[in-house]
């Protein structure tokens, strides 16, 4: 059954941010065609989009595939992520109206409520809208361009740390993001740009720990690579 062409990328960008296509999956044109019902043409212009958002990678002569989530990768996310962490929370505090802040809870909502019933794939695009909402709020297309690039790892590393946090200390874990997630909107709320920037450093801090932990369960070597945020 064909669906349209941004449909197509919802669909193709939900399957890489929660894994369902793993780092290195090909993509082929005509695969996707037959599976999606559409021509080439709006296909191939949906992985354009898909790269330019940093998801997909075009090798000369080897075809497209999604994006590395190797070590290195890891490396350059850690180093970039806070940054612009820091600064669209900062903006997003003084920016914010009131319609960026209703769309904001209710995405906080939404992530809460796929926790209450351990839907990973729920947690990982609610979690990814609420950080994109506030990338919104601080309005700053600039920036935006950059953080939404950030995000779309960010969404793929949680679904690496969700299982992992969903192991161990599960109900400790998800009350403590609730609670980051929380102190996150009273701080752009009530335009507290040094709470905002406090809390999400504390949030990234912890999820690098948490994506430590799982790098070492599986066996990954970061002799050269330091997560510090």
């Amino acid at each position: 059954m064909a669906i349209t062409k941004e449909a197509l990328y919802h669909e193709l960008r939900r399957r890489i941010v929660t894994l369902d296509l793993p780092p290195g999956t090909d993509l082929d044109e005509v695969e996707l065609t037959g599976a999606y019902g559409m021509s080439r043409t709006p296909v191939r212009e949906t992985l354009i989009r898909l790269q330019s958002d940093g998801l997909v990678v075009a090798r000369r002569n080897r075809g497209v595939s999604v994006a590395p989530l190797d070590v290195g990768t890891l490396q350059c996310w850690f180093e970039a992520g806070p940054m612009i962490h820091r600064a669209v929370v900062r903006l997003a505090a003084y920016r914010r109206r009131q319609e960026d802040l209703d769309a904001i809870r209710g995405a906080m909502e939404e992530l809460e409520q796929a926790m209450a019933v351990e839907d990973g794939t729920g947690m990982v695009l609610a979690n990814e809208r609420f950080h994109d909402l506030i990338g919104q709020a601080a309005r700053n297309p600039y920036l935006y361009a950059s953080y939404s690039r950030i995000l779309a790892d960010h969404a793929r590393i949680a679904e690496l740390t969700y299982g992992y946090e969903n192991e161990v200390r599960a109900e400790d874990n998800k009350d403590l993001t609730r609670r980051e997630h929380r102190a996150l909107y009273d701080a752009i709320a009530a335009g507290d740009t040094a709470t905002a920037e406090r809390v999400i450093e504390e949030h990234l801090n912890r999820a690098a720990d948490t994506l430590r932990h799982v790098l070492e369960r599986s066996g990954e070597v970061l002799a050269d690579v330091s997560l510090e945020t």
